[in-house]
């Protein structure tokens, strides 16, 4: 790295630490949960080789299946130095977010030759507000991350001699055990090539070709593996009608990079049902003009900017996901936005060098935005979510989300009453009927609780928790036979779902079915080996069938599970089943 290069690496790491200082101790998020605080398979570097070959390692949630190995490591490396610390976490983040901002400042010089342009885009992508997501929320580092490898295999593209296409090989592959939409690095290649003579595109030839066949080793990997057969099961809606909302919503995404003042982890977005609507027509015609200008100016700042901006969308053009508009997956294609701003803002520095230096300093406004706004919106679950439903916005996902927030710090009426309004608003929201089961169910009231669940199955016939939930609700009623029905059309939908296995050999050895239900514990144990229940509820009904030997030490497993658990300390039921696991084993001879 040149002289000039550490000199601008460390003068961005000052600024951003600067910006981002006091959202560093900001809680864990949503997903953060159950992928990083809950997750037990990031919590020793043993288990990284199960990265790679166990999509069920992403979550501590057996339906959360992932393909993002190269992710897992970075979480697991960040709990081997300090746990559970989320500041740390979210120092890595902020790492990336300014190592991203570098890279661009390296692409720009590389590309035009020009510091000053290279200085006002680097400058505007380490302060543009839309990183705030990408930084406050820990499970999108999945997005800086892959940014951070795929503009590091550009760099390499375009300046690396030696061993060139080894290098560029190498960071594709990292990308793309990050995150599928890496996928487009060959296609951003092709966007930083400057000039389009022959020689050029053969010295390119070799290392596109390279990523062309990691592309197709990839795509057969993920096969291979369900990660994309499983994707595309899930996906939330038809295939036209994304397309159609897609439109929409790429037009609506460049006015959220543009002027980012309305950001929010839940924009209010409406899906469109067919390609006639006006608002579809109208984003239609906008994104065919920007492209053809972007075609028509391809080996200009403008031309680069549009068709990067197209080209790092397009993984999220034909599969559908459950969020319409992402702030977080708008990182890497808001680059080619700020490419056009920063060649506009330099041009202007050059031409009216009065009016380019207060253009300049209207930045400072977004870095004020950020430390006003954006970093106090993400101190907790509860600001987050009220600040996504400002103006008296209904969205069904944010409501829940909400509810829960208030649900996890104790205000339960107040949540109970947020679920009701959008199970008023939005019927058809199953996901709400689910919570406002759980939550009804948790305060004693049954009957509506199992209201609610039949709600969510009806709506979601494939809704293998709200299956689940039934199941548990009826259990703990004494309807034995009705918790066995449901338990099993909950693992007729997922079979590896753990949690079910050991509730259907409870209800199964209530009815006296001992060799089915000792067969049910260890189909939970083999998906989830970590799973306390199903140890206990193992060793009870071996000791019950006098299998003690057995029984002894699957006591004491449970007992290692438990206190090793994360509610341990503060829940008294964990602390009573783990001293009667331990109790059990000392009886048995298996204590130590």
């Amino acid at each position: 790295m040149s002289q000039i290069g550490v000199r601008i690496y460390l003068l961005m790491a000052c600024v951003g630490g600067a910006i981002y200082w006091g959202a560093l101790s900001n809680p864990f998020h949503f997903d953060d949960l159950h992928s990083v605080q809950y997750n037990p398979h990031i919590r020793s570097l043993a288990n990284i080789p199960s990265f790679f070959v166990d999509l069920h390692t992403f979550s501590s949630e057996r339906a959360g299946t992932m393909f993002r190995p190269l992710l897992l490591c970075s979480y697991a490396l960040n709990y081997a130095l300090h746990g559970e610390w989320v500041t740390g976490f979210r120092i890595f983040n902020l790492l990336l977010h300014i190592s991203c901002a570098f890279l661009v400042w390296q692409l720009m010089r590389a590309w035009f030759g020009d510091l000053r342009m290279a200085h006002v885009v680097g400058c505007l992508l380490l302060l543009h507000p839309l990183a705030a997501e990408p930084i406050n929320y820990i499970s999108s580092r999945s997005d800086l991350l892959s940014a951070f490898f795929l503009l590091l295999g550009l760099w390499a593209f375009t300046e690396s001699q030696h061993r060139r296409i080894a290098k560029l090989l190498s960071v594709f592959v990292c990308a793309l055990l990050v995150k599928s939409s890496a996928i487009v690095l060959p296609a951003l290649c092709a966007v930083g090539m400057a000039r389009g003579e022959r020689v050029y595109w053969e010295r390119a030839r070799g290392p596109l070709l390279g990523m062309g066949t990691v592309v197709l080793l990839y795509i057969g990997l993920i096969t291979a593996n369900r990660f994309l057969p499983s994707s595309l099961e899930k996906v939330p809606r038809a295939l036209d009608v994304h397309i159609w909302t897609q439109i929409k919503a790429w037009t609506y995404a460049i006015g959220v990079v543009i002027m980012p003042v309305n950001l929010s982890v839940d924009h209010l977005f409406i899906e469109s049902n067919s390609w006639a609507e006006g608002t579809v027509l109208s984003a239609a015609f906008f994104l065919s003009s920007l492209g053809v200008v972007g075609l028509f100016s391809f080996r200009r700042c403008i031309g680069k900017g549009i068709i990067w901006w197209f080209v790092a969308l397009s993984p999220y053009a034909l599969i559908p996901l459950n969020i319409i508009v992402s702030e977080r997956r708008l990182y890497l294609a808001s680059v080619g936005l700020i490419f056009i701003a920063g060649w506009a803002l330099s041009d202007l520095l050059r031409r009216q060098k009065i009016l380019g230096r207060s253009a300049l300093a209207s930045l400072a406004v977004f870095s004020l935005l950020i430390i006003t706004t954006r970093n106090g919106v993400w101190a907790s679950d509860i600001t987050l979510w009220e600040d996504a439903l400002c103006e008296g916005r209904i969205q069904p996902r944010a409501q829940v989300n909400l509810s829960l927030a208030y649900a996890r710090g104790g205000r339960l009426f107040d949540a109970k009453a947020r679920l009701e309004k959008v199970v008023e608003t939005s019927p058809e929201f199953a996901d709400a009927w689910v919570e406002l089961g759980n939550l009804q169910h948790e305060m004693g009231d049954m009957d509506r609780a199992l209201r609610s669940y039949e709600q969510a199955v009806r709506i979601q016939p494939w809704l293998a928790g709200g299956h689940y939930n039934m199941g548990n609700l009826l259990l703990a009623k004494g309807n034995l036979n009705g918790a066995v029905e449901r338990f099993e059309r909950a693992l007729n939908l997922n079979p590896n779902f753990a949690m079910a296995h050991n509730n259907l050999a409870q209800a199964k050895e209530g009815l006296g079915q001992w060799d089915e239900a000792m067969a049910g514990y260890r189909s939970a144990l083999e998906i989830d080996a970590e799973q306390p229940q199903a140890w206990f509820n193992l060793a009870n009904l071996l000791e019950s069938t006098g299998a003690l030997r057995e029984a002894g030490p699957a006591y004491l497993r449970a007992h290692e599970l438990i206190v090793s658990s994360e509610d341990y300390g503060d829940n008294g039921q964990y602390q009573v089943f783990a001293q009667r696991a331990l109790a059990a084993a000392n009886r048995l001879g298996a204590g130590r």
